[in-house]
């Protein structure tokens, strides 16, 4: 019985000293993770105008997104069309003259370089006051769950805020109503709008600034449709941007292939979720984006 006594205790103690050797050899948590080369993605996209009535209409604007020209991730390099177009800051504009009944179609190139290290943005960090903003979060059941899944550190906070939304939550089809945060934890499901701002809703109630963007997920070269469109969140740590897709279960990953675009609303807030990918204050005409 005393030699079993004694190999328990120095087995005990073996188990103890390997646990110990791993907790202090093992590589630290980096809040960022390691940056891979820039890239460039082509993306093409369209719309289709038609004057739905029997007159002529002249010089008539229409407005439509754009990528947008920086960002954390992404410079535009060139936008194009083959119709003469006016580029903005994350939006452009057509002037046309279409006859009675004409249609009209407008085909959009851009060439962005999008980068999987984000820039520092430490100069913003007294500007980021307004992605803190959560009046409209603070409810029970959201602060009880932003409680639960705060951490030591924002990194360690924003990653158990995405592990939950990632795991919780349940895709559905795409809603045109924007459901909410509040909603969409009662329901545990939605699509990438409500996965988002969930996400958003967590993290500012966490003291993580944070914002949604909407845009196009790429994988390569492609002409996207209106059934791309998307949105993720980017969280500001550390004196940075950093992008998180709960919906597409991305965290800190594959950066450099979302295309971030503006809104197509004249003077509208270019930065952020949008659904206006395109306008015009002509009643008579009808627009649609091309599939």
């Amino acid at each position: 019985m005393h030699h079993k006594t004694i190999a328990l205790s120095l087995a005990a103690l073996l188990l103890v000293g390997a646990a110990t050797f791993w907790y202090l050899s093992r590589p630290a948590i980096s809040p960022h993770p390691p940056s891979r080369p820039p890239v460039s993605r082509n993306l093409r996209y369209g719309f289709e105008v038609k004057n739905t009535t029997n007159r002529a209409i002249k010089e008539v604007e229409i407005h439509v997104f754009a990528p947008l020209q920086e960002t954390p991730f992404q410079e535009v390099i060139e936008t194009t069309s083959d119709v003469p177009f006016e580029v903005h800051t994350g939006s452009g504009v057509f002037t046309l003259s279409l006859p009675p009944f004409g249609t009209a179609l407008l085909n959009v190139n851009s060439q962005v370089r999008l980068s999987s290290n984000p820039k520092d943005s430490g100069s913003e960090s007294q500007s980021v006051s307004a992605f803190l903003e959560k009046e409209e979060y603070e409810v029970p059941a959201l602060q009880e769950l932003a409680e639960r899944l705060r951490r030591e550190t924002p990194p360690e906070t924003a990653r158990a805020i995405f592990d939950w939304v990632s795991t919780n939550m349940r895709p559905s089809n795409y809603e045109q109503e924007a459901k909410g945060a509040l909603t969409a934890l009662e329901k545990r499901s939605g699509d990438c709008t409500e996965y988002a701002a969930l996400m958003i809703a967590l993290a500012r109630l966490n003291e993580i600034p944070a914002r949604g963007v909407s845009g196009f997920y790429l994988e390569r070269a492609q002409m996207v449709r209106p059934i791309d469109y998307h949105t993720w969140v980017e969280l500001f740590i550390d004196d940075r941007w950093e992008l998180y897709d709960p919906h597409k279960g991305n965290a800190q990953s594959f950066s450099e292939r979302y295309v971030a675009f503006g809104n197509a609303l004249p003077n509208g807030e270019q930065y952020g979720v949008s659904m206006y990918r395109f306008f015009t204050d002509h009643s008579e005409i009808s627009i649609k984006m091309r599939s």
